[in-house]
């Protein structure tokens, strides 16, 4: 697990434990309940924003087909919260909630080890200063929904790197 949390800023340092990030370790780091949080809130704040100023305008017209159903509906979203990082999930409105579709951005201020070994490696080697985008979805469905170049705008706009993974 050292090798996951092994880019962090020279400059980011531990208040409650009075050290610089890089000499603690992945443990003592994931321990710090006041980094943790303020961490997660701002990309909680960072999310809701590329949510509500960027995607929802975007994509107020766009339609979404369930293969399950064989239904086309009005495209969603929905933004959860996990350790480390907030995803945005495309789907759509049913009955009992919200259907998940195809996509997800991940932004990712820390290198969480969810994403698998391969995903880990990209991501690192975009990870250098600031949260990136991580794209969850395959090169079809990003073609027929055409958000490749959103994607791209939002990245630049909010000074994001993007690992599609």
């Amino acid at each position: 697990m050292s090798r996951d949390y092994s880019v962090v800023e020279d400059s980011e340092y531990c208040h409650a434990k009075e050290l610089s990030l890089k000499n603690l370790t992945a443990i003592k780091l994931a321990e710090c309940s006041q980094y943790s949080m303020l961490d997660q809130e701002h990309l909680m704040n960072l999310g809701r924003a590329i949510l509500e100023e960027d995607l929802k305008p975007a994509f107020v017209e766009r339609k979404v087909y369930d293969r399950a159903k064989f239904a086309t509906y009005s495209l969603a979203f929905r933004i959860l919260s996990q350790p480390g990082n907030v995803c945005i999930e495309f789907g759509h409105e049913t009955n009992g909630g919200f259907a998940c579709g195809d996509i997800k951005i991940c932004l990712v201020r820390r290198l969480d080890p969810g994403f698998g070994a391969e995903a880990s490696k990209k991501i690192v080697e975009a990870m250098r200063s600031g949260p990136i985008m991580a794209v969850k979805s395959g090169l079809q469905t990003r073609r027929q929904m055409d958000i490749d170049y959103m994607l791209e705008w939002i990245a630049k706009k909010r000074k994001m790197d993007i690992v599609y993974i």
